[in-house]
């Protein structure tokens, strides 16, 4: 049982998380407790973990929460109406090495709010200082018994997020957008992973509708058909947010409809940001 779990929330559904390597070999595990908001849940969805892990969106509302098998805790993010809300993650930092086996770590807070119009704001709060080992013992606070792991690796991700739907018996389709994540990933310590690069738009051209998922046959893709739809990219723009901790992308696209009459025209657009704690895991 560990010692974070929340008694201000709901009784958590508890996971043992196992992540495997290109190879199939597991690379680490972790604990996940999800506080559901609702009342009655039992279990998650399935593909909760898939989803969370490449969108930071759920099916169901609620504070997902993991936490590494030394019982050091990494992050929680709350989910409200199937997207991020606030993240907080806890980041050990600059850890002092002495003489008597001794490594002292000042702990942090670092929480994310995520705003309805796409902006972010960052707060840091300074927690405690953690001694491990030598005779000193453990002061200051309590974020597991051992020294959270300094290992880390390059990694690139690639990920998915849906800009705008529709869907009706004439019109159908979904734009979404690709990007690699590249970053240094601290698979002890996910707070501590940052991004090298901003997002890379992956067939960045937007020279066609490779952009396009189309659900009403193929009518929007045949020229002499009614509702045949013309793909324009207006905007691509990518960039890195809060110490490179975050990456964010904003597209947005010009669609024509040239064969009705009137012509029509829709602007779908959408932003998303990425936090390298989970992004790059």
């Amino acid at each position: 049982m560990s010692a974070h779990v929340r008694t201000d929330l709901s009784e958590p559904l508890q996971y043992l998380l196992i992540v495997e390597d290109e190879n199939g070999q597991i690379r680490k595990g972790d604990l996940v407790m999800f506080y559901a908001a609702g009342q009655g849940i039992i279990d998650m969805p399935a593909n909760s973990f898939t989803r969370f892990f490449t969108t930071q969106s759920l099916e169901i509302d609620g504070t997902f929460a993991l936490v590494s098998l030394a019982d050091i805790k990494q992050y929680e993010m709350d989910i409200e109406e199937g997207n991020p809300k606030e993240f907080r993650a806890w980041e050990g930092r600059a850890p002092v090495y002495n003489g008597d086996n001794i490594v002292c770590v000042d702990w942090y807070q670092i929480t994310t709010i995520y705003y309805s119009d796409g902006t972010i704001e960052e707060f840091v709060d300074f927690l405690y200082t953690q001694c491990y080992g030598g005779s000193g013992g453990v002061g200051g606070g309590g974020n597991g018994s051992t020294p959270p792991d300094q290992t880390h690796y390059p990694v690139t991700r690639r990920v998915t997020f849906t800009v705008a739907s529709v869907s009706a018996a004439y019109e159908g389709w979904t734009l979404y957008a690709d990007y690699n994540l590249s970053g240094e990933c601290y698979p002890g310590t996910p707070s501590q992973s940052y991004f090298t690069g901003p997002p890379v738009p992956v067939d960045g051209s937007g020279t066609s509708n490779s952009h396009m998922l189309f659900h009403s046959g193929t009518m929007h893709s045949v020229p002499w058909h009614s509702w045949y739809l013309v793909f324009q990219l207006q905007a691509n723009n990518v960039s890195l947010l809060t110490g490179n901790k975050t990456a964010k992308a904003q597209f947005s696209a010009h669609l024509t409809f040239p064969n009705q009459s009137p012509v029509r025209h829709r602007y779908p657009g959408n932003s998303k940001t990425w936090p390298a704690a989970i992004a790059l895991h």
